[in-house]
């Protein structure tokens, strides 16, 4: 599947993660970029406060969630 990530999500993705956001994923790329995302969310993506989602954090859930949506 291709995703329709922003040019901010994608660069985010390019940097992060050393991946062509604009490739066409199978499965299994897929859940390993979910999987990526979710643990460099819990890793970089809390506040200060630990109470809410930096702009990290807030990158990565949109991420996620157009992933979500587009299945």
């Amino acid at each position: 599947m291709i995703f329709k990530f922003q040019k901010a999500q994608a660069a985010f993705l390019r940097e992060a993660f050393h991946i062509d956001p604009l490739a066409d994923m199978d499965d299994d790329a897929q859940l390993q970029l979910e999987d990526a995302l979710s643990d460099y969310l819990q890793m970089y993506g809390i506040n200060d406060s630990g109470d809410g989602e930096n702009a990290v954090g807030r990158m990565c859930a949109d991420i996620l969630t157009i992933i979500a949506d587009s299945q």
